[in-house]
């Protein structure tokens, strides 16, 4: 799906951030402007006021970097995050990844009710609720009213904004019960630098391989192997900024005996090579 942008009105500001943007209680909910969104280059998106209304994404392919309470915060496949009305946020994807994720921008006298009473009270909210056929069907009915574009599509986006926020608590609640994974996602995070075998991982859940991957894949949006992968290289670059540790050594305190390998695989999922991240780091 390529990228689209819908707006119930235009202001631009700088940017472009601010198109489509403002406050009113004139209704319970009001969609200022909506859309799906397919990078792949890297790029920062910054606010530095922040917008006049309610900012949600939903992560539908790979990950995003975000500025959340003076913390970075790594959000991927899955997972959904509200910024609130004045909140200067920043959110980066670096490397030569890719990132897509739905969006909306709404607001509305009941719109802080709402988000209280489903259970999204301090903001900005991040949280994880996997793959939502709910909450898709929601933005593709709000696009869809957009496109229409007759005396109606206001409010029908807000019945698809409300629509979209049930669907993402209902499914937010789903995940958060006992995951059948639980104890061998805790073993990967405890023993990632170490050589970890997917199918011993499988039997830690009592599961075949083939079966742990398809549910591992559905909670995490990443295989197996992926998520190590990750991991291995979110503590490398945690090692590069931090200490003056050989590149070597690095590798091999997270789990790449041969730097080689590391070197390569590193560069994939960062866009350069240690060395020059690690001096990127420096200015």
């Amino acid at each position: 799906m390529r990228s689209v942008s819908y707006y119930a009105f235009e202001e631009k500001g700088m940017n472009g951030l601010d198109t489509g943007n403002r406050a009113s209680d004139a209704y319970p909910y009001m969609v200022n402007c909506a859309g799906f969104i397919s990078i792949a280059h890297p790029f920062t998106s910054y606010n530095s006021r922040g917008r006049e209304d309610y900012y949600l994404m939903y992560i539908n392919e790979g990950h995003l970097r975000m500025d959340i309470k003076g913390e970075t915060v790594r959000v991927g496949a899955g997972d959904a995050v509200i910024f609130p009305p004045k909140y200067k946020y920043r959110y980066t994807l670096s490397g030569n990844g890719s990132i897509s994720y739905y969006y909306t921008h709404f607001t509305g006298s009941h719109a802080e009710m709402l988000l209280n009473r489903l259970g999204f009270g301090e903001l900005p909210f991040v949280f994880h609720v996997g793959h939502s056929e709910e909450a898709l069907k929601g933005f593709s009915e709000m696009f869809a009213s957009f496109t229409r574009d007759d005396e109606l599509r206001d409010l029908s986006t807000a019945v698809a904004t409300e629509q979209i926020l049930i669907a993402l608590a209902r499914a937010r609640r789903a995940v958060a019960a006992p995951m059948p994974l639980e104890r061998s996602i805790a073993y990967i995070k405890s023993f990632y630098a170490e050589q970890i075998s997917i199918p011993e991982l499988a039997a830690m859940e009592g599961l075949s391989v083939s079966r742990y991957n398809t549910l591992f894949k559905a909670f995490t949006g990443q295989t197996p192997i992926g998520y190590i992968t990750n991991l291995r290289i979110d503590q490398a670059c945690s090692l590069l900024r931090a200490t003056n540790l050989p590149i070597k050594e690095i590798g091999a305190a997270v789990g790449y005996s041969d730097n080689h390998f590391f070197s390569k695989v590193f560069k994939k999922k960062m866009g350069v090579s240690a060395q020059k991240y690690r001096e990127k780091q420096a200015f």
